[in-house]
């Protein structure tokens, strides 16, 4: 029954954490100043519960930043020597990168935005030259038949 109430602890904060990521507006320039403060608002009401939570997996980075200011707040997450609930992010940001540094955040993910022009590029000019799209790269179509799936890179942290 313990095993039972944190999967679904954990999914009902997943759930949650999605919908405000979807309800974000990101007409602002600055994204980290709206998402972050919808997560912590969301993390705050449910502060009892973060003895039972034993991972954050956020849909960027944006989100798991605004998880650790929250914790924080209840000395979870402050370095190397605290108490610790592993957070993921995607996206690879600055801040991020700087919170894995310091022991932090767990982990995230960055785009090979070269990677990623690269084949876009060659995918344009196969289809120009009439060749098929995906002629001379690495990558094939998903069984949709549309997507090319380019992988994301772990971001390796610093050594301290």
């Amino acid at each position: 029954m313990k095993i039972l109430k944190k999967i679904l602890s954990l999914t009902f904060i997943s759930i949650f954490l999605s919908y405000i990521i979807s309800q974000t507006t990101y007409a602002s320039p600055d994204i980290s100043s709206q998402t972050p403060l919808k997560v912590g608002v969301f993390l705050n009401s449910f502060s009892d519960l973060f003895i039972s939570i034993e991972a954050i997996i956020s849909n960027n980075d944006a989100m798991a930043i605004g998880a650790i200011k929250t914790l924080q707040k209840y000395c979870y997450n402050k370095g190397y020597n605290s108490r610790n609930i592993p957070i993921v992010g995607i996206d690879g940001l600055p801040k991020a990168q700087e919170l894995i540094n310091q022991g932090i955040m767990t982990g995230t993910v960055v785009q090979d935005s070269h990677a990623h022009a690269n084949e876009i590029y060659t995918i344009g000019m196969n289809l120009i030259s009439g060749n098929t799209p995906l002629n001379g790269t690495n990558y094939k179509f998903d069984e949709s038949g549309v997507t090319i799936n380019i992988p994301y890179q772990e971001y390796k942290p610093r050594k301290q």
